[in-house]
């Protein structure tokens, strides 16, 4: 059901929203209950519109409506009007330049006509003279004056020359530019779309053209939201992955690791327990549902901890990562702390029912914020075993 409005959740149990359309992030986001004591520990508890519940039920006190939520703010910023393009600014000034070339023009033509005139009426050209280089007289031409007449010609050639002026300065300014403008853009657009990258404002077109930086959420968009692992730390050794594809890595962690032991149990065991017990992530059964999936097994859940899955899996195969997984009971979990991004680690304690009554009976593998957990630590294994 997709949520109608901006609201906090007072109630519910099992609360998973998928808020992809807002923030572009297809992993579904759990909710929580806001409570007097949680909600200065940041609490995922708010419910924004236009995002799906992908399972779960509750209820929600409604903070903001319409155009006041957070999918609202987003449209209407969307839909303000811009600035002009670059195009546009080009434009404008090629325009303007233009205009002001044909007043310079007009004024020029007003000027040569007022002197061609002035000349006439002070004899230095004949009467009716229209060019004064290749000048003929006229022997029907009335001189001028400044007789307030209908028949008198000074008064039509002054009246002659401002509407001439007046219209170099109309014929000057480009009118047809902006369609000119428009005809392109809309061809360009035509063209985006015939690439599959739909064009809403055919300015988009123009705009994508000067672009010279793009800003993009890339993840799950530019690329496939897979993760691999590259490098592996572990008995004061690094792990590097040569090709992406070479599962070199993953032999090495396992070989490296099983060379050294404490208390008698290899590293190596100790690392799967860390990776395996304290995981979101799951691995299960290929369906046969994504026919781009050619494996047995498939990862499910967190990205980033299904790429170290991966990692593990290739080591020693998806069916024995189970069956270690497995191997820790419900009743030796003693709690388990969600990864949070005030903390910035998960944890899960254990109960080691064979060290039962020692000061070793329990665990706490932790994953996340090595410099807080550093700072917490008062001894470290070596590469030899030691701590």
């Amino acid at each position: 059901m997709k949520i109608p409005a901006d609201a906090i959740m007072i109630e519910g149990q099992d609360v998973v929203c998928d808020e992809g359309e807002l923030t572009g992030e297809p992993d579904g986001v759990v909710k929580g209950v806001v409570t007097e004591d949680n909600y200065k520990e940041g609490i995922q508890g708010t419910l924004m519109a236009k995002s799906l519940v992908q399972s779960g039920f509750g209820r929600g006190l409604v903070l903001a409506v319409g155009s006041n939520t957070i999918a609202g703010n987003i449209t209407t910023s969307s839909m303000k009007r811009q600035g002009p393009t670059l195009l546009q600014e080009k434009l404008e000034t090629i325009a303007d330049k233009i205009g002001n070339f044909g007043i310079l023009c007009a004024v020029l033509t007003f000027v040569a006509m007022i002197i061609r005139i002035a000349l006439e009426m002070l004899k230095y050209s004949p009467c009716g003279c229209l060019n004064i280089f290749t000048c003929q007289a006229d022997p029907k031409c009335e001189e001028l004056s400044f007789a307030f007449t209908m028949e008198n010609r000074l008064w039509t050639q002054l009246l002659t020359a401002f509407i001439l002026s007046i219209t170099i300065v109309v014929a000057a300014i480009p009118e047809g530019l902006p369609l000119a403008v428009t005809l392109s853009l809309k061809y360009s657009s035509d063209k985006m779309v015939s690439l599959n990258n739909l064009v809403r404002k055919i300015a988009s077109s123009e705009t994508m053209g000067g672009a010279t930086h793009i800003c993009s959420d890339k993840t799950g968009t530019l690329t496939q939201n897979k993760m691999t692992v590259m490098a592996f730390m572990s008995i004061g050794k690094i792990f590097y992955r040569g090709n992406t594809e070479d599962p070199k890595l993953n032999n090495d962690i396992k070989e490296g690791c099983e060379a050294v032991e404490v208390e008698g149990h290899s590293i190596w065991n100790m690392v799967l327990e860390a990776v395996l017990f304290n995981s979101t992530a799951r691995i299960e059964k290929n369906d046969g549902k994504d026919q781009n999936v050619k494996e047995d097994y498939v990862t499910k859940g967190n990205v980033t901890e299904q790429g170290i899955l991966k990692c593990f899996m290739g080591a020693i195969g998806a069916p024995a990562c189970n069956e270690k997984k497995f191997e820790l009971a419900e009743d030796n979990i003693l709690q388990t702390i969600s990864f949070s991004s005030k903390r910035k680690r998960g944890s899960i304690i254990i109960k080691r029912p064979e060290h039962e009554g020692t000061d070793k009976e329990v665990r706490i593998y932790t994953k996340g914020a090595p410099d807080m957990l550093f700072d917490k630590l008062d001894n470290l294994i070596d590469g030899s075993g030691n701590a």
